[in-house]
């Protein structure tokens, strides 16, 4: 790393989220969403991908924590660079399909300016970003797109389409941006360290700005191995909590079983390591009593 951007990086208290690569959270004894060591057995289901998935809920945040993964000791970034070599894999679209993809994702964007009464503007980012077709739309409502993802060939190819005001970053690039909005897709559960992730998207942020999440809330079709964590509503406020940002509102896809909150930064919140409100403490939440 370079030594500018080694101080970037350390002005915000940040180390680099997306450099783990395989799962060892309860080996490790240390939760991805609020890193404490609070575990407890929580259920076990079918799974898409395995015969089985152990459950594990964390007392402290109420995050479920997916260990197939873990237990079947896998490499994420292998898993992702196999994926990567499927050409369908987040293909990216030409001429009129490109097009109505780019209509459809800006629907999204427009329910959200109209449902918080605010029009986008400024610098958007978007971590996990898949085949970029969501940030390419946030062109029309923003002036500059920055995007990240492990798999970056499909977001160089759209850039190639759209233009220079759509930017490809890496993570270290990522704490340059001052951004006015912050998008993560259906890509939380897909961390290792999601509370890293939040942190830094919290980091990044200038106050007033939106921060948007969607993920796949706990359900038979969403449990497979790269599915790593589930989150619920107090998790979502916890972490809001620690890192300076307010809790707008909850959506719920149910024909997608899928859950969205929307999250706005404090006017003059500090997000570093500790947070604004010091260290978490254990949730009386949804927590099977100890065996």
């Amino acid at each position: 790393m370079e030594a500018g951007a080694e101080q970037r990086l350390l002005r915000h208290g940040l180390s680099n989220p997306f450099a783990k690569s395989v799962p060892d959270a309860l080996g490790g004894g240390r939760c991805g969403i609020c890193h404490g060591n609070a575990f407890q057995k929580f259920l076990e289901c079918r799974s898409l991908d395995s015969e089985f998935a152990p459950l594990y809920v964390c007392r402290i945040c109420g995050g479920i924590y997916n260990a197939t993964a873990e237990f079947n000791q896998l490499d994420v970034v292998e898993w992702q660079q196999r994926w990567a070599e499927d050409p369908e894999f987040y293909k990216v679209p030409s001429g009129k399909e490109f097009e109505a993809q780019l209509e459809e994702a800006r629907v999204t964007i427009r329910f959200f300016e109209d449902d918080l009464g605010f029009q986008f503007s400024g610098n958007y980012v978007e971590i996990g970003a898949g085949s970029g077709i969501m940030a390419a739309a946030a062109l029309k409502h923003f002036d500059r797109v920055y995007v990240f993802d492990h798999v970056q060939d499909r977001l160089q190819q759209v850039r190639e389409i759209v233009g220079k005001d759509y930017h490809v970053m890496d993570f270290e690039g990522l704490s340059d941006v001052s951004a006015d909005a912050v998008l993560i897709w259906h890509a939380m559960e897909h961390f290792l360290d999601p509370g890293g992730v939040f942190q830094m998207a919290a980091a990044i942020l200038n106050p007033g700005g939106y921060f948007l999440i969607q993920v796949p809330v706990l359900s038979e079709e969403h449990v497979y191995p790269g599915h790593y964590y589930f989150y619920s509503e107090p998790t979502f406020r916890l972490l809001a909590n620690k890192f300076g940002l307010n809790v707008e509102h909850f959506y719920y896809d149910h024909a997608l079983n899928a859950m969205t909150v929307a999250l706005k930064k404090n006017s003059a919140a500090a997000v570093g390591l500790n947070g604004p409100t010091g260290s978490y403490k254990e949730l009386s939440i949804a927590s099977p009593s100890a065996e």
